[in-house]
């Protein structure tokens, strides 16, 4: 299965870093191949637009069993989005761009959008997730604002934007640009 908690990113890393750009485009068509599963059960299980993806899932996006905190963790399609920027980074292909990348950031930008609530301090957080394998499978687990989030998603925010900058297609920029 392809574990997206460290296992997947760990795995695909040097890809970039070692200039074996080849071997990203896998995972890239991969994780675009699973998009539309995405998509489906975030509307079916959050009730919003976007794409969410399982901590351990495998071709077709079926979840495999596992840790109900680690599964349901909130960064997992963020720490994916990460590569489809990496892959845009290292290689500058404008039709994987197009093809690939540019839509799965946005699909994700949307899930985020969806699970973000304003606060009472008029900032936006994370009502309910967990950092990977923190506190086991306990409940204590489950927290607000976990910085591993709020870091993915503010990054996610720049890589949407400069992607979109970069396809010449800025549907989403402006929404990015108030989180």
């Amino acid at each position: 299965d392809y574990h997206a908690d460290m296992n997947v990113q760990e795995t695909f890393w040097p890809v970039y870093a070692n200039n074996h750009l080849e071997l990203g485009h896998c995972l890239m068509e991969f994780l675009s191949d699973c998009l539309p599963a995405a998509k489906d059960f975030c509307k079916r299980f959050f009730g919003w637009e976007g794409a969410f993806f399982p901590t351990a899932f495998v071709p077709g996006m079926a979840f495999v069993p596992g840790w109900s905190t680690a599964q349901f963790w909130m960064g997992v399609p963020g720490w994916l989005a990460h590569h489809m920027w990496l892959q845009w980074q290292y290689e500058r292909d404008e039709r994987a761009l197009a093809d690939h990348i540019v839509p799965f950031l946005r699909e994700v930008f949307k899930f985020y959008e969806g699970l973000l609530e304003e606060g009472e301090d008029g900032r936006l957080h994370v009502p309910l997730s967990t950092s990977p394998e923190m506190h086991d499978n306990r409940p204590e687990a489950w927290h607000r604002d976990t910085t591993c989030d709020l870091a993915i998603i503010r990054n996610l925010c720049g890589w949407l934007i400069e992607t979109e900058a970069a396809a010449g297609a800025p549907a989403l920029t402006a929404r990015a640009e108030t989180v």
